[in-house]
């Protein structure tokens, strides 16, 4: 995925506050397209590097992937913990109640 920078800040960036693995990616395509970005498939139009990390625990992604679902009912544009908040550690992360 690439995107422009002042869409990226329009969004305030990934939510953070996803935890593990999973649905992330789609939850910032949605508030993107929420903020009026027109999406553009490049889909074998150019190479993909990704570079290798440890894997995220999976336990949390069925509880992802709902909230994305949830969020896809919505015109949410900015993340629970984007990128503008000041971060304690590498680790931040919040609890979410529900």
């Amino acid at each position: 995925m690439a995107v422009w920078r002042n869409d990226f800040d329009l969004v305030d960036g990934f939510d953070e506050s996803f935890v593990g693995w999973g649905h992330e990616d789609a939850d910032f395509v949605l508030r993107l397209q929420n903020s009026g970005v027109l999406r553009k498939n490049g889909f074998c139009a150019t190479e993909v590097f990704h570079l290798w990390h440890k894997e995220a625990a999976r336990d949390q992604e069925s509880q992802n992937a709902k909230l994305v679902l949830t969020r896809s009912q919505t015109t949410v544009t900015r993340p629970v913990m984007g990128v503008s908040q000041k971060r304690v550690n590498d680790d931040a992360k919040i609890t979410r109640l529900g």
